[in-house]
């Protein structure tokens, strides 16, 4: 879809009261999972006036989509049963990837922040999905513990592309990203991140030092220091 014409569908979903939240509430952090729906906007409308879930308790879009137990037994992981829409879904079934898929999208469409996880357990491979559940807290197990336990849930951060844990995620809703230690600590970033590109990773280093020491809570800036150093031993 046209940029504009995915903005325009927002605002007017966002005034039309067709949202579990107001998106003018959202920070970029947050927003950015919502509008990264990579769906027709079909989709989105139909969650919109289908998936009435509470946002309180939207967890339980992932344990409407009844269990498809015959297809796991057949080893049938792949859906066949013509468009993979969120309508056939509902219809049909699915094992636990269609259940945290359509749960995710259907959060999206409702104006939720959401994810898709994926994990590794005793007993192979597990999908759930987890969503902002209100301004400052995310539900991260929605599904998750279904069929057994999983240490750690891997996303994909939908702006950079890069994988983002569960952990990682929760820090997002920490209420410090909205500090002036915050925005200052990312500031330093900012400049640490011109110094690498100019190569001299010595200024760079005390940028990052610098924005570590005004918010030590800002995983980014930890992240950075040690690629810095990375990148310093290696030359």
């Amino acid at each position: 879809a046209i940029p504009v014409e995915e903005f325009n569908f927002w605002v007017a979903s966002n005034e039309g009261q067709r949202l579990s939240t107001d998106l003018r509430r959202l920070d970029p952090e947050q927003l950015k999972f919502v509008i990264e729906a990579p769906v027709a906007q079909s989709e989105l409308e139909w969650a919109q006036k289908n998936a009435r879930f509470p946002r309180g308790d939207f967890g339980r879009a992932f344990i409407a989509i009844n269990y498809r137990y015959d297809r796991l037994s057949s080893g049938a992981l792949s859906w066949s049963e013509g468009p993979y829409t969120l309508e056939a879904i509902r219809d049909r079934g699915g094992i636990c990837v269609d259940q945290a898929y359509f749960a995710m999208l259907a959060g999206k469409g409702r104006g939720l922040p959401t994810l898709f996880f994926t994990g590794q357990g005793k007993d192979g491979g597990h999908a759930w999905f987890g969503y902002l559940k209100n301004e400052s807290r995310w539900d991260m197990d929605c599904g998750r513990y279904v069929n057994q336990n999983y240490a750690v849930g891997e996303a994909l951060d939908p702006q950079t592309w890069l994988p983002i844990n569960d952990h990682e995620l929760a820090s997002l809703a920490d209420s410090f990203r909205r500090t002036p230690a915050y925005v200052a600590s990312q500031a330093d970033l900012a400049m640490a991140q011109l110094f690498q590109n100019a190569g001299d990773n010595t200024h760079a280093l005390a940028a990052i030092d610098s924005a570590i020491g005004v918010c030590a809570q800002n995983d980014p800036a930890w992240q950075a220091k040690g690629a810095v150093r990375d990148t310093t031993h290696a030359s």
